[in-house]
């Protein structure tokens, strides 16, 4: 909940411009999403007729009121920005939904939340995650705070990315607990052939990739279940194509470069001044991410 709540910040921040979130307003708009995400993109999938019967489900009433005060709360950042006498100069997500000619004003609400939502909860599990295995694994803590001091990280500036090891538990991180774990679906666009010729996807075939079991695949992964950062200062380009958390081609994830820069930001800062014990793990669960 900390590590989303500190994403949360920094994303309204950063993003659009959206300065003192307060925890009341996190606690608000997580409560209201969580109980959208499962009407709408649960309930509903699983049970169609539940949309021809709304009048008669108060939950599903709920969830559109719900889905209602998330749209109002991106007005509001919308006009909170426009009113905003101090404007970055940086081209921030707010700016470039803003002062897009092609966007009417039902859009650009609409373009606020998918950046909002696709960016804050899934990088603070992602960082909380990494939080643990971290605590899980001291040894490779200690790794990673030697990487990091020796690559010139130090109190008084903001962290360089030039800690190998940083890149490697990230992608350790990722591999392991990935926030997208059921991966990306998509429709081919041609026919495809594997295998010399012995499987067939035809085109236009539905195409589910779950990256929880793609990213402890034996034949890519050495002891896949194991946490072991190191086997990506020497991987292959089998191991590399093989650890896609972001999904690949036009229409990968769209806040991939925010999410890596917050991991890398913030991972170097806790890890090159802190020690983390973990008290209590936890249990991996998945609603909307994979998460302890």
């Amino acid at each position: 909940t900390e590590m989303t709540y500190l994403t949360f910040k920094i994303i309204l921040e950063s993003a659009f411009e959206y300065r003192n979130a307060s925890r009341q307003e996190y606690e608000f708009l997580r409560y209201n999403l969580e109980k959208c995400l499962k009407e709408f993109t649960f309930k509903e999938m699983t049970n169609p007729l539940r949309s021809l019967f709304t009048m008669w489900i108060p939950e599903r009433r709920k969830a559109f009121e719900m889905s209602g005060e998330l749209q109002a709360f991106a007005a509001n950042l919308l006009e909170k920005y426009r009113n905003n006498p101090n404007k970055s100069v940086n081209n921030t997500v707010i700016r470039l939904i803003e002062n897009n000619p092609s966007l009417s004003e039902k859009s650009k609400i609409a373009e606020i939340l998918v950046f909002f939502i696709a960016g804050f909860d899934t990088t603070g599990s992602q960082l909380a995650s990494a939080l643990i295995l971290l605590a899980k694994y001291p040894e490779e803590a200690e790794k990673l705070k030697e990487d990091l001091l020796s690559s010139g990280m130090s109190e008084d500036k903001a962290p360089a990315t030039k800690s190998k090891y940083l890149k490697s538990v990230i992608q350790e991180c990722t591999r392991i607990m990935p926030v997208g774990a059921s991966g990306s679906i998509r429709v081919t666009g041609k026919e495809f052939t594997f295998k010399n010729g012995t499987v067939t996807v035809p085109k236009n075939s539905i195409i589910w990739t779950p990256f929880l079991l793609m990213f402890r695949n034996e034949e890519y992964f050495d002891k896949p279940d194991e946490f072991r950062p190191g086997r990506w200062m020497d991987a292959d380009k089998e191991m590399m194509q093989a650890l896609v958390p972001f999904s690949l081609g036009k229409r990968n994830c769209i806040g991939q470069r925010l999410a890596d820069a917050e991991l890398y930001c913030c991972l170097a800062m806790l890890f090159s001044k802190y020690k983390f014990e973990l008290v209590v793990e936890g249990t991996p669960v998945y609603f909307m991410n994979l998460k302890y």
